[in-house]
């Protein structure tokens, strides 16, 4: 399964058909109590958003590997799942510049102009950005693919900037970028 923040109300719920599968049931089933607890354990694993007292509006379809996809909100929620203006600090860390180009230009390109620096030290290269929150897992699977994601935080940031040499900042996948390495 896996859950995407959509709106401060709205979640994306995907299921693949193997997890109809752990759950021996055929399909999907708004109704079933199993299986909207399974969505709903799920989607406090991976976000942390607790619904179980939630009152929440359903919207489901087939997917064509058998599988579904669902779209939830809570309509009820005063502050939403999250704040939309919230930001996170995703660092990024990777040992190769041929592995620091390729993200950059996937990151680039699913972000376009970001607040970005660029930072080395002990061998290591560090990229350091905000992003919404709501963008956060996205960036997280482009770090992993090309290197390491450290976290999000604003002190694993202010570390790396105490501790790193800066290179470069603003939008310095940008200007990485427009090296042409």
């Amino acid at each position: 399964m896996k859950t995407e923040i959509l709106s401060s109300v709205t979640l994306k719920v995907t299921v693949p058909p193997q997890d109809f599968e752990l759950l021996g049931i055929d399909n999907y089933d708004v109704d079933s109590p199993v299986f909207v607890e399974f969505v709903i354990s799920g989607i406090m694993s991976e976000t942390g958003i607790d619904l179980s007292e939630e009152r929440l509006c359903a919207e489901a379809f087939d997917t064509p590997d058998g599988g579904c996809i669902m779209y939830l909100s809570a309509p009820d929620l005063d502050e939403g799942f999250i704040s939309l203006g919230e930001l996170a600090c995703p660092v990024y860390e990777t040992e190769s510049i041929s592995d620091l180009i390729k993200m950059s230009a996937i990151f680039r390109k699913a972000f376009g102009d970001t607040e970005t620096s660029l930072y080395c030290g002990s061998g290591k290269i560090r990229l350091t950005t905000k992003l919404p929150s709501s963008k956060l897992s996205a960036a997280r699977m482009i770090f992993g693919e090309f290197g390491s994601y450290l976290g999000k935080s604003e002190a694993l940031s202010a570390q790396t900037a105490e501790h790193f040499e800066l290179i470069t900042s603003g939008d310095a996948v940008k200007k990485l970028l427009e090296l042409n390495l």
